[in-house]
């Protein structure tokens, strides 16, 4: 019998013992999540959210002329319009792809020219925006320039473009 209430609290000690080394780990989520590099007003916001309702209305539209008029490049120190050529290749590029829905998916603002916006659309009928079955992606980048945004087509290797994740 001694034996037996023996056994039971070694058992309970056991796990008195065991329970008390499982703390939950305190995370630092600064050594996570970078802070963005710039103050984003909520007329930023604002601003970035009707320039990409506008292009999605286009986009949606197949108006691909109009989508690809709102798109610029950054060169420098300067923001400027996409010349004919490139136009020309974003008008062509998509135009291939039936669009039955487009929906802007996530906004990443990190600096005044390293931002995601993911854009997704759906190019099958019996496709599902939500699910993103059917369907492709692109990202949009606004950037800022003397305080007003304009869209870029997000492309990692462009000038003032990092991936904020891969030095971590």
């Amino acid at each position: 019998m001694k034996f037996k209430y023996f056994t039971i609290f070694v058992l309970v000690l056991t796990l008195l013992v065991s329970c008390g080394k499982n703390k939950k780990k305190e995370y630092d989520y600064n050594e996570y999540i970078r802070p963005a590099s710039m103050y984003y007003s909520k007329q930023d916001t604002i601003d970035i959210n009707n320039l990409v309702d506008q292009y999605l209305t286009y986009f949606k539209e197949k108006n691909l002329e109009a989508a690809a008029d709102m798109l610029y490049f950054v060169r420098h120190d300067s923001i400027l319009p996409l010349d004919e050529v490139r136009r020309q290749k974003f008008i062509n590029a998509y135009k291939l792809f039936p669009v039955y829905d487009a929906q802007q998916k996530s906004f990443i603002l990190n600096s005044d020219r390293n931002n995601n916006i993911r854009i997704v659309f759906q190019v099958y009928k019996d496709g599902d925006i939500d699910s993103e079955q059917g369907t492709m992606h692109f990202s949009l980048n606004p950037v800022v320039k003397d305080g007003k945004w304009f869209l870029t087509l997000f492309d990692p290797d462009a000038e003032g473009v990092e991936d904020i994740y891969k030095s971590r």
